[in-house]
């Protein structure tokens, strides 16, 4: 019984250790940036994928519980004669800028929360206009 009820307690540690790194990482992979913008691909995994996909399809592993489906945002070029919406794009981050699928806003506006991670406001828009050239490079694929 010993040797059981410690592998249980070694088990719930680990899991809870687990956890507790799992729930941090995207917050701790900003956070040990410092005052160097993150890329627009760690940005997108960190904070974006978990809704709209690894690919940017809207498909992502939470996107079922959320009131409204993501957008598709390898489509973003689409209804715009094939251009990018980049200061779209760019204002929708910041939270300048709504639409109607994120009704109350199921999607974070990260520009206020890249902003808590650095207090230099132009590292903050750097973040932002590095996701925007990742979505960019996302369209039609």
């Amino acid at each position: 019984m010993r040797i059981s009820n410690w592998a249980n307690r070694a088990w719930r540690s680990c899991l809870t250790a687990s956890l507790a790194l799992v729930v941090a990482a995207p917050w701790a992979a900003a956070q040990k940036v410092g005052s160097a913008p993150v890329t627009g691909a760690d940005s997108y995994r960190n904070y974006c994928a978990t809704c709209h996909g690894s690919k940017g399809k809207g498909n992502g592993p939470t996107a079922k519980a959320l009131k409204s489906a993501p957008a598709d945002l390898t489509q973003l070029n689409k209804g715009n004669a094939g251009q990018f919406p980049a200061e779209r794009v760019t204002a929708i981050l910041n939270g300048l800028d709504t639409i109607s699928a994120h009704g109350r806003s199921d999607m974070p506006v990260w520009g206020p929360i890249f902003g808590t991670f650095d207090t230099d406001q132009a590292i903050t828009a750097k973040r932002i206009s590095n996701l925007v050239e990742y979505l960019r490079g996302m369209q039609g694929k």
